[in-house]
């Protein structure tokens, strides 16, 4: 996830999606993909539960497991 400040951009039932400050890396099949997207948090917990990205046009966000390897730090 690229560095910077992260916008709040839509809200569902559960959460928030936070669009990072550029393109994030994705894979469609074997392709690398750069899609938009960001970092989602479920409402009441002050750290990111799963990823999300935007690969349609119409612009709807696909949630996705952060996974255990990965390590996100919130700075304020």
């Amino acid at each position: 996830m690229p560095a910077g400040d992260y916008i709040p951009k839509y809200e569902d039932n559960n959460g928030y999606f936070y669009e990072a400050p550029q393109k994030i890396t994705g894979k469609d099949t074997f392709l690398p993909l750069l899609v938009d997207g960001g970092l989602y948090f479920e409402k009441g917990r002050t750290a990111p539960t799963k990823l999300y990205m935007i690969r349609n046009n119409y612009g709807v966000p696909t949630k996705l497991n952060i996974g255990d390897k990965a390590k996100i730090t919130l700075i304020k």
